[in-house]
């Protein structure tokens, strides 16, 4: 069973951030916020023997312009649940974890009783960077014969060995809710012996636990060490003793973890070069300090998003007046310097919580930004506003031409966020927009294709399939049934009643009276 604070902790959590950093937030989610109390009291007489996860969907992820990784989504059930059991855990979890004050384990340190918030807002990216401005201390010039190891895992959430995430959850008392964990990540990898679920919030505590050993051990060798996730800092006496150290964490993390180095980005440097690349990193680029203080004020975290909470208080620090305020900042950056992608990733989020950016000149950072980074530049679309009727219809049709144009139409995640802004945004939409399009490519994108057809009104469309829908996979049936809300309220409510028993998860039955509840509200559910 799961313990009733976790589960509305997870709630309020994915209610304020979404299901993952990575893709669009499930319609759904917001199902979970508005019947908290009935959801609480369902999961948690939730035993390990009566639940059964789906599968997960698996995207092909750009890290690069030419490298990938794998990420997966949930259904949003699957989330609340695997959230909720890593939570059970999380304070023992976080007990075994080198101690936060020494700057070790950086990242993703869980910190109870901070809202929809799980990770301690100290221990950012940026604050890690800002350690590393001084990590070593101060430097004598010609004097300090020390060298920095930097280097990082190949793939790390991928590789993870299964039998090491059995092994932490094994020593927590909460067995309950590690068993559900552990049935989770077993379902979503396929049986498969290595990696857990990629933009997950509880993976990130699971990942941060299986280093933990990786952490003591380099400590026990008499190293200064800090990491964020799989990104290490090591200070070694002189070049020798970097290159001693550099084999003694490769062979530990071979023999014990299974996991390798990445070759292309480890290197050896001085810690000055350290110090100096960290405060390169974090000061303005065109030395004014307000590209500084916009990151700090958006509070922009590895993974975590903005709040509906944080968006008064944030907006207000802004040295920004609007959204194309930033903008301009950003052509500025784009014209004299190679910027870090991340610096981007953040203005991007700060024009999507200020809204009301010219979409024009949002769509000229397409190439740049879309193939990369299509969440945060989808979600800045999406916030954009013009009384210009043509600026808006050339925006839309621009991205139409996206979902025929290579290299975003190759992609499985770029197809879906195109399709997610228009379900999402308060773009027209038609039936000859998406003419010949086939939706049958992926399961997202007939889950969006539900979505659009509900957009559109089309009651013929549900009422044709409502019949057949236990032939839709349990990723494509919330959609479809909040989809079908365009049906008159008697046929859909009595639709629901009939279909209450197939509807998937535990919390199935709780979902069909919550829409019977919201009919006449698809609007706003959709957006």
């Amino acid at each position: 069973m799961l313990g009733e604070e976790s589960i509305r902790t997870a709630v309020n959590h994915l209610v304020a951030f979404g299901d993952t950093d990575i893709f669009p937030a499930l319609p759904e989610l917001r199902f979970f916020g508005e019947k908290i109390d009935e959801v609480v009291k369902i999961l948690s007489k939730l035993t390990p023997g009566d639940y059964i996860p789906s599968t997960a969907q698996e995207f092909l992820v750009p890290k690069s312009s030419n490298s990938f990784r794998i990420a997966h989504q949930l259904t949003s059930q699957d989330t609340l649940i695997y959230l909720a059991s890593v939570l059970d855990n999380a304070e023992e979890i976080e007990g075994m974890r080198t101690p936060a004050d020494e700057g070790v384990a950086f990242s993703y340190r869980y910190l109870k009783g901070i809202g929809p918030k799980i990770f301690d807002p100290e221990c950012s990216y940026h604050d890690w960077l800002e350690k590393i401005t001084d990590f070593g201390g101060v430097i004598v010039p010609q004097n300090d014969k020390r060298v920095v190891v930097e280097t990082d895992i190949s793939d790390f959430f991928q590789r993870i060995y299964f039998h090491r995430i059995e092994n932490i959850l094994d020593n927590c008392s909460k067995r309950h809710a590690s068993s559900i964990t552990k049935k989770i990540v077993k379902t979503v990898r396929a049986n498969q012996s290595f990696g857990i679920p990629v933009g997950q919030s509880a993976s990130r505590m699971l990942a941060e636990a299986v280093l933990n050993d990786t952490d003591k051990f380099l400590l026990d060798q008499g190293l200064a060490v800090t990491r964020f996730v799989d990104d290490f800092r090591i200070i070694a006496e002189g070049e020798a003793e970097a290159h001693a150290a550099l084999c003694q964490l490769a062979e530990h993390l071979m023999v014990t973890e299974g996991l390798s180095l990445n070759g292309a980005k480890t290197a050896f440097t001085s810690v000055g070069a350290m110090q100096d690349e960290a405060v390169r990193s974090l000061e303005d680029m065109s030395g004014s300090g307000d590209l500084r203080k916009m990151l700090r004020s958006i509070r922009v975290h590895y993974g975590d998003d903005l709040t509906d909470d944080d968006t008064e208080d944030d907006i207000a620090e802004f040295p920004f007046s609007d959204a194309n305020d930033i903008l301009e900042k950003m052509d500025k950056l784009e014209d004299e310097y190679p910027s870090d992608i991340s610096v981007y990733k953040a203005m991007l989020r700060a024009i999507k919580v200020m809204g009301g950016a010219d979409p024009d000149h949002i769509m000229k950072y397409a190439n740049r930004f879309f193939y990369i980074i299509p969440r945060d530049y989808c979600l800045a679309i999406s916030s954009s506003s013009t009384e210009d009727d043509s600026k808006v219809n050339k925006t839309r049709m621009k991205l139409l031409s996206y979902l025929k144009t290579s290299p975003y139409c190759d992609l499985e995640i770029c197809r879906y966020w195109i399709l997610s802004v228009f379900i999402k945004s308060n773009f027209n939409v038609s039936e000859k927009d998406f003419r010949g399009y086939d939706f049958n490519r992926s399961i997202s994108e007939r889950r969006c294709h539900h979505l659009l057809k509900a957009k559109l009104g089309d009651v013929s469309y549900f009422r044709q399939r409502k019949a057949r829908f236990n032939d839709l996979s349990d990723w494509e049936k919330p959609a479809f049934m909040m989809g079908a809300m365009v049906l008159p309220r008697d046929e859909y409510e009595k639709w629901l009643t009939g279909i209450r028993s197939f509807s998937p998860g535990p919390l199935g039955g709780l979902y069909c009276d919550w829409l019977k509840e919201k009919w006449g509200s698809l609007p706003e559910l959709l957006t």
